[in-house]
């Protein structure tokens, strides 16, 4: 397994809470300003690695900045599984507002949008999860496909990562 991360909260969570896979088994964004290369960066260690599967980590605002390449990750027989943590937030400038403005939120909130059914469009068999024991029956479905595939979990907005205070001062 090779995992690739999106931008944005999803991977101050992931790098805090998840286990190392080893060298050249994790693929991070350089940097805060890389939101969105998720879906991109997944296709290019897939093509670098035919042998292996890609796991693909994002946030439901940065998954938006590349949806349509679903397409090409379907044409081309991609089987990268994604997993979307789904809060309908811009969450990381959600959370510098909490810190930095004691919860007064501008502009931060995303229509709650099912992305399992945006990628059922594109061919790609996906599941919407909002209990967590749903997670890894859907894993196990969409890995045993052997192909495309994406998760959709829902998340709660109003839980961000300890590291973001500090994060938001330095920003």
């Amino acid at each position: 397994l090779i995992l690739v991360l999106d931008g944005g909260n999803t991977p101050v969570f992931f790098a805090t809470y998840a286990p190392s896979l080893g060298p050249r088994q994790s693929f991070y964004p350089f940097g805060m300003a890389a939101i969105g290369c998720g879906i991109p960066y997944a296709i290019g260690v897939q093509l670098a690695s035919p042998g292996k599967r890609v796991m693909l980590i994002s946030g439901d605002g940065s998954f938006l900045y590349h949806i349509q390449e679903l397409e090409t990750m379907c044409r081309l027989n991609l089987p990268i599984m994604i997993i979307i943590s789904n809060d309908s937030a811009w969450n990381m400038i959600r959370a510098m507002q909490y810190f930095m403005f004691a919860g007064n939120f501008v502009g931060t909130m995303l229509p709650d949008i099912d992305y399992s059914k945006i990628a059922r469009g594109f061919g790609s068999p996906a599941t919407r999860v909002d209990k967590v024991e749903d997670i890894l029956p859907a894993y196990e479905k969409g890995v045993n496909g052997g192909r495309a595939a994406l998760i959709d979990i829902l998340t709660d907005k109003n839980n961000f990562p300890d590291c973001l205070a500090s994060f938001s001062l330095i920003e």
